[in-house]
């Protein structure tokens, strides 16, 4: 079932006609509350706010149920950077360095068509890898339900880092070589991987600082959504 045919179900229709009563019920306790209090004499502003804490309180709990539902009962993947910042692979390929970091399945069923589009910024220095590189092939990839999988946001050859694209979804299969997409030099670089599957999609912000000396750390910005 896609998310169109989902949201255009009886069940959604349901689902989003209780909620609105749900929301009524809430308007009308929240109103009972301030009437009530007026009635009993409580200071003017206390009645006040009693209406709309009832309100607020009631509006919580249909939030942080309706997050739970959609966390615990539809089935859809959810994938989730691992707690450890990044990860040094000694030898993949061509047994180059890489730094990769981990994305672990955390929803209801396994992702499927995973890939990662990774956007780098430093300065005025500015590119995108289309399709980023996954230290476990082939391709397309998957990452069942538990599963973890690690992308690549950059190789070191010799003295140098270099961001890389995988060339096998851009060529249909044809092509699976990895190729050099961009010279990541010292400094703070600004990455950030975006992770689309089936009914899947989000962005994940991470800093990759490298020091003069080839020493490199890496870690992830929360974003607010």
């Amino acid at each position: 079932m896609t998310w169109l045919s989902f949201f255009e179900s009886p069940f959604w229709v349901a689902l989003n006609t209780i909620s609105t009563i749900w929301w009524i019920i809430n308007v009308i306790v929240a109103t009972t509350a301030a009437v009530f209090s007026f009635a009993r004499g409580l200071p003017t502003f206390l009645a006040i706010l009693a209406g709309p804490c009832v309100f607020l309180a009631m509006t919580a709990s249909t939030y942080c149920g309706l997050k739970a539902y959609d966390r615990f009962f539809i089935k859809k993947p959810c994938l989730v950077p691992v707690e450890y910042p990044f990860t040094v692979y000694k030898g993949i390929g061509d047994g180059l360095p890489v730094i990769a970091v981990s994305f672990r399945n955390d929803g209801m069923v396994s992702a499927t068509n995973v890939m990662a589009n990774i956007e780098y910024s430093r300065n005025k220095s500015e590119f995108v890898v289309a399709y980023g590189l996954w230290t476990n092939r082939p391709f397309p990839t998957l990452i069942e339900r538990g599963g973890t999988k690690s992308v690549i946001v950059a190789v070191k050859d010799g003295n140098k880092f270099f961001a890389v694209s995988d060339m096998t979804p851009a060529t249909y299969g044809m092509d699976s070589r990895a190729i050099q997409s961009g010279e990541l030099t010292g400094g703070d670089w600004n990455i950030t991987v975006i992770l689309s599957a089936d009914d899947f999609r989000h962005a994940y912000h991470f800093v990759l600082s490298i020091a003069e000396d080839g020493r490199v750390r890496m870690w992830r910005i929360k974003s607010s959504h």
